[in-house]
């Protein structure tokens, strides 16, 4: 199966759709995309829907792309839906965090939108 990303425009946020199976290579090329268009559009947060991603990552790797996101998203608020059958540790959200990054991981859409919007209620 191979990785494939849009990134759509909306209103308030900029939403990335992401299908295939994890590869963290190309996981970590597409934060760096993502986080420029970012800057360039002057968008202030992010959604990464991965519910159409399949596979799994190891706890280096989340621990990666927790990094990643912390280096290249610093504030821009940043959040990834996963699928309700991924496994979700939260550390990739944990190590951003620690690092100053504004990151959450949730299966919940409803949540992300809350997060983004800055409700975390």
């Amino acid at each position: 199966m191979t990785w494939h990303f849009q990134i759509e425009e909306q209103p308030d946020h900029l939403l990335v759709r992401v299908e295939g199976e994890w590869q963290m290579q190309r996981l970590l090329k597409m934060l760096d995309e993502v986080s420029m268009v970012c800057r360039q559009l002057g968008y202030l947060s992010v959604l990464i829907d991965c519910r159409e991603v399949r596979g799994h990552l190891s706890e280096a790797d989340r621990y990666l792309a927790g990094t990643r996101m912390a280096e290249k998203f610093g504030k821009i608020r940043l959040a990834a839906l996963l699928s309700l059958d991924a496994a979700m540790t939260k550390f990739a959200e944990r190590v951003a965090v620690a690092r100053g990054a504004a990151v959450l991981v949730t299966k919940d859409p409803d949540e992300a939108q809350r997060w983004l919007r800055g409700d975390r209620s």
